[in-house]
């Protein structure tokens, strides 16, 4: 995690020339365009399906991504733009089915939750923005603006139109807005203290019992018992409830919500007493021109990407004016896309100077704050899979010609007191195809496999417990890595 301003008024850095390692960017001609408030919500679906993530102690609804492939597989189109808009919802549909997926100026990975989303939201949830302009950027699920969100919504309407609070999003897809974005935001402020009055209106959710409970007994079904039925439904209905509790709405337990007119009306009103604008962006970052700068900038797991990084960084120093402040929050390595943190120290270096990159404060702390304080031990993910190998198998039986794979601990985040053998993230994209292929290469193995949750891996007892604590392997980094061997 990075925090750093622009010394935007030092102009005696001597300029520097790019390096040899940075790639240059090139022209994306994909449009950029603002989505008002008032267009976006008319694209909200009749209901939708929800369930919540956790970020610290935070706990924040979202829509279920299967809820989202119904909807698209649904969706007719009837705007102006049909064509635009069906091929947008096109590239949607085909990643909503593996959001992981990352393909450059088609699809940038919106629809998923990425983990460093989740550690900037804990960070940023103590932001305080009353009267100030906040802007994110490759927001996607939203998960760090929708913390300060929710923090504001539980709280008082402002008194006074000085304390205005401004939240620009940006994603390079406009589907992720549509179908993602905008849908998280109302499910925040429908669970919060600002939803309250609306949550009174309706009854909370029944619970979600097995659907095979409510078929009928048909054994026990009686020529009586039928027309006792049907008298009690012939009966005239008692008079409707009018007002229930709102605080049986559970934000921890899933549910689905219908997106009444009643319910848009109840939302724009509770932003307008909160005095909040909401604006929305789609497009390159390369069409992105502030004309007021931003007082916090938020972005996360966008640094993937070399080529992208001049584009972000000219952004980011744009969007913030002499006081503003960037949150940016990256793993160390991108594996297999060529971006991490070193990278983006590289091009704040040659977009900046020396000068953009010293405001970098307390990245370590940061780091150690955010995943080992600010978490659950459950939660924690203490390395990454740098690299994989495919496993070839050899003539005789379990001869294994290449199993393994390196393995990165970040030493900061790991209670070595208590540690038993953790979890360590597998990442990369990797979907179930490719889980397979890698750990378990010969059909009769993948049988009563499974791939992990969350794309955690768990290795206790494939490898010492002494390599554990001191790795005796270095990556291409130079960093101690620990190599563990899988399916052997």
């Amino acid at each position: 995690m990075f925090k750093f301003d622009f010394d935007v008024e030092d102009d005696s850095v001597e300029e520097e020339r790019p390096g040899p390692d940075m790639p240059e960017a090139t022209p994306d001609d994909r449009p950029f365009k603002e989505h008002t408030l008032e267009e976006l919500i008319q694209t909200l679906p009749d209901d939708i399906s929800y369930s919540s993530v956790r970020a610290g102690a935070v706990i924040i609804p979202r829509r279920d991504l299967f809820d989202v492939r119904l909807q698209l597989m649904a969706s007719e189109t009837q705007s102006e733009n049909a064509a635009d808009k069906a091929k947008e919802d096109q590239v949607a549909m085909e990643f909503a089915s593996r959001p992981s997926d990352l393909v450059p100026r088609v699809y940038e990975g919106g629809m998923k939750t990425w983990e460093c989303s989740l550690d900037l939201a804990v960070y940023a949830f103590n932001e305080k923005v009353r009267g100030k302009r906040v802007l994110e950027l490759g927001c996607g699920t939203a998960m760090p603006s929708l913390a300060i969100l929710q923090e504001l919504l539980n709280g008082d309407p402002p008194s006074s139109h000085n304390d205005t609070i401004v939240f620009h999003l940006q994603d390079y897809n406009s589907s992720v807005l549509e179908y993602v974005t905008l849908p998280n935001i109302v499910l925040v402020w429908f669970f919060s203290k600002a939803g309250e009055a609306y949550r009174a209106t309706i009854p909370p959710p029944s619970p979600k019992h097995d659907p095979k409970s409510k078929l009928p007994n048909v054994g026990k079904l009686t020529l009586d018992s039928v027309l006792e039925e049907e008298e009690e439904e012939s009966e005239t209905p008692e008079k409707a409830q009018t007002s229930f509790d709102p605080h049986a709405f559970d934000v921890s337990e899933p549910g689905d919500l219908a997106f009444t007119p009643t319910l848009r009306t109840a939302f724009l009103d509770s932003l307008a007493s909160y005095h909040m604008e909401l604006r929305f962006f789609s497009g390159p970052w390369d069409g992105f021109v502030p004309t007021t700068p931003y007082d916090l900038v938020l972005t996360s797991e966008t640094i993937y990407q070399p080529t992208s990084l001049p584009s972000l960084i000219r952004l980011l120093r744009d969007s913030t004016g002499s006081s503003g402040k960037c949150l940016v929050a990256a793993k160390l390595v991108y594996f297999g896309v060529g971006g991490g943190i070193r990278e983006f120290e590289q091009a704040l270096t040659v977009g900046g100077g020396n000068a953009a990159k010293n405001k970098i404060q307390y990245a370590d702390q940061l780091h150690t704050e955010v995943t080992k304080y600010r978490t659950t031990v459950a939660s924690r993910i203490i390395g990454s899979v740098l690299h994989c190998e495919k496993i070839e198998v050899g003539a005789r039986s379990h001869q294994f010609t290449k199993d393994w794979s390196f393995i990165e601990l970040d030493e900061d985040v790991i209670d070595w007191d208590k540690f038993m053998g953790s979890m360590l993230y597998v990442g990369g994209g990797k979907g179930i195809v490719d889980w397979d292929d890698l750990m378990f290469p010969q059909p009769h193995d993948r049988q009563d496999s499974h791939m992990p949750e969350e794309d955690l891996l768990q290795i206790k007892g494939f490898v010492p417990e002494s390599e554990f604590h001191n790795p005796q392997n270095y990556d291409i980094n130079n960093m101690k890595t620990l190599l563990a061997v899988k399916n052997g």
